[in-house]
């Protein structure tokens, strides 16, 4: 069965016998197909129905071909208007092409020549949808960015707001003032105002650099949480190998850890049901390095697609609905945390991705830093180095 979608067809076609002809070999190239017998019924046909294509004879009696053509492009610029013609009306056919319509094609004319004209419009409109949909993403991250710089500044000014404020209200002679108030309500008052100031300070100075000392450990973990939010993941058998304990790494948490929850996303969609992952987390002390690895066995990556995997817009998969920037994004991320990116691949026997990253601390990390949790994770005495394990 073909499972391409289907793009829709209006035919436009007053001649029975070629309208039936050409809808029933427009079916059996995959397409849906809607047929009408004047422009006024297409026009009705354009309000209810969401079109791709619209196939139209130029010979229609009647029919008025710049201004139908001139109404769709000004009412419903989405739609391709392809038009019919003989050779006594291509003058016609040109000047509707002027007002916004795609192309024509001459009567009688073969069904693979009107066929390599529909694939060059679905596969410009699939164009266009992508970079409509890059453009919404670029504006998405541009207003972020604004947003978060406005954020920061905000912090910056905040901080120094509190800090000397606090300062002010620390002086030892207007400490000794309120210290010394009869009024017990005022001192605690004032002593609340100082924790709170310093507060302030404190966290406002981690809008400055959004780089921090984090675990590793703890990035694949709420990386997996985020994952298995999507329903393929959580019936998915994952198992979690992590060295504990690790030392810390210098980087931006929750990039990292969007970036192992679209891994293991990748990962679960290229195996069957009764196949696992592994995740694993490990010390590479020659490197001066801790990486983590996620394996699959599943599909794997074909040779030829290897060298543009991180290619921006490049997708491998079938019935693929990103924008093909995944890879991309990630491992500019990793790159700039002086990180490295690696996938390993053979298809048919699975797909290996690690990413290492340098040490930051010698100091092992000893305790959560965010505490997310929503499920237990239990211990698995078999795996070597305390490794955890979710089935």
């Amino acid at each position: 069965m073909d499972k391409r979608k289907k793009h829709t067809v209006l035919l436009v076609e007053d001649n029975d016998i070629a309208a039936k002809s050409l809808q029933k070999w427009l079916e059996g190239e995959n397409y849906q197909v809607i047929r009408v017998d004047d422009a006024t019924e297409a026009t009705q046909s354009a309000k209810l129905y969401q079109l791709d294509v619209l196939l139209v004879d130029l010979n229609l009696p009647h029919f008025n071909a710049p201004a139908f053509v001139e109404y769709i492009v000004n009412n419903y610029s989405h739609m391709a208007i392809v038009l019919m013609t003989n050779p006594a009306h291509v003058e016609t056919a040109v000047e509707c092409i002027r007002l916004g319509a795609f192309d024509y094609i001459l009567k009688p004319f073969p069904p693979e020549k009107l066929s390599g004209l529909l694939k060059r419009i679905i596969t410009l409109k699939t164009l266009q949808a992508a970079h409509q949909h890059l453009q919404e993403q670029m504006e998405s991250t541009d207003v972020y960015l604004r947003r978060e710089e406005r954020l920061m500044n905000l912090g910056k000014y905040a901080s120094m707001v509190a800090v000397e404020l606090s300062e002010f209200l620390q002086r030892q002679e207007f400490k000794s003032l309120i210290e010394h108030s009869p009024n017990t309500e005022l001192i605690m008052v004032y002593r609340r105002w100082i924790q709170r100031l310093n507060r302030l300070s404190n966290v406002t100075k981690h809008l400055e650099d959004e780089r921090q000392d984090i675990s590793l450990n703890e990035v694949v973990n709420n990386g997996l949480i985020l994952a298995r939010r999507q329903s393929s993941v959580a019936e998915a058998q994952i198992d979690i190998r992590l060295k504990e304990p690790l030392p810390y790494i210098k980087g931006r948490f929750w990039s990292l850890v969007h970036i192992v929850a679209n891994l293991v996303y990748n990962a679960v969609k290229a195996i069957t049901n009764d196949q696992k992952i592994q995740i694993t987390t490990q010390l590479d002390k020659e490197q001066d390095t801790v990486y983590v690895e996620i394996t699959d066995h599943g599909v794997g990556i074909d040779p030829h697609e290897m060298e543009f995997i991180f290619e921006p817009f490049f997708c491998g998969w079938d019935n693929c609905t990103g924008a093909g920037l995944g890879l991309t994004i990630s491992k500019t991320i990793v790159e700039s945390l002086n990180g490295k990116f690696s996938i390993t691949s053979t298809a048919g026997k699975g797909t290996c991705v690690r990413l290492d990253f340098p040490i930051h601390s010698d100091e092992p990390f000893k305790g959560s830093l965010i505490d997310i949790y929503e499920y237990p994770i239990q211990h698995d005495t078999k795996t070597e180095q305390h490794g955890r394990k979710h089935d």
